[in-house]
């Protein structure tokens, strides 16, 4: 192993979203927040979810296991892997603080930004420490579905249908 701190902040963090969003399931906000998707829409994302899962997961692969970051590319990567589990984390909360308190929902795309604006710091840190192609393709997919499919169309199709207000 290349780097035990990463790969701690990574399971920690990871668990972290992985149980907020089982919460979402559970509370049956997952299954309406879906409704507002075509099924052509529904697809596109779905796949691009499973993609950009796959792509997370091999960039904490490549910087765990293959490759250590060093110096500020490190720092930048670690600052921004914090930042975008917790407000992954903070996502699935708002959606259901947004669902009981009138005056929070709107709340929701605060965490959506924050979490796209991490993804970039860690394209970032990946463009400068490394020229595997593979490994760059994978944070700009990481890019492309936080920034636009999920701070842009999710937050805006939301927006749009008062979803919360249901």
């Amino acid at each position: 192993m290349k780097d035990e701190f990463i790969a701690g902040i990574f399971l920690v963090g990871g668990l972290g979203v992985l149980i907020t969003y089982l919460l979402l399931y559970v509370s049956g906000s997952l299954a309406r927040m879906l409704k507002v998707f075509t099924p052509k829409i529904l697809k596109i994302w779905t796949l691009s979810m499973i993609i950009t899962t796959a792509s997370v997961l091999y960039i904490y692969y490549y910087y765990i296991f293959r490759r250590k970051l060093e110096k500020w590319t490190r720092s930048l990567f670690v600052t921004s892997t914090i930042v975008f589990l917790i407000s992954a984390m903070l996502w699935s909360v708002t959606i259901r603080y947004g669902e009981t308190n009138t005056k929070g929902r709107d709340i929701e795309k605060y965490p959506l930004y924050l979490t796209a604006l991490a993804t970039i710091g860690i394209l970032i840190s990946v463009l400068y420490s490394t020229n595997d192609w593979l490994v760059i393709t994978a944070a700009s997919i990481i890019v492309i579905h936080h920034l636009f499919l999920d701070a842009i169309v999710w937050r805006d199709l939301h927006s749009k249908t008062k979803l919360l207000t249901v």
